[in-house]
C-alpha cells in the first residue's frame, strides 16, 4: 500500500514513448519505397499490405509486415 501512496505522492509521470512502427526499422526500406496500406492478409488478417516501388528502377511491387 505504501507504494502505491509513494506514486500518488510523486504526481503525474511521463508516459512511455511509443513503440517504433514496424516499417521504421525495417530495412526493406533501404531497397523500396513503401506507401499506404492496400490490403490485409493471412490468419487473421494479421499481415498488413502496402503498395510498394523499387527504388533501383521505379518497378511497382508490394510489401507486407505483420
Amino acid at each position: 500500500m505504501s507504494g502505491f501512496v509513494t506514486k500518488l505522492k510523486a504526481g503525474p509521470q511521463q508516459p512511455p514513448p511509443p513503440p517504433p512502427q514496424p516499417l521504421q526499422n525495417n530495412p526493406i526500406l533501404e531497397f523500396f519505397e513503401v506507401g499506404s496500406e492496400s490490403s490485409t492478409a493471412g490468419p487473421g488478417l494479421i499481415w498488413r499490405v502496402h503498395d510498394a516501388y523499387r527504388k533501383s528502377d521505379g518497378k511497382v511491387s508490394t510489401a507486407a509486415y505483420q
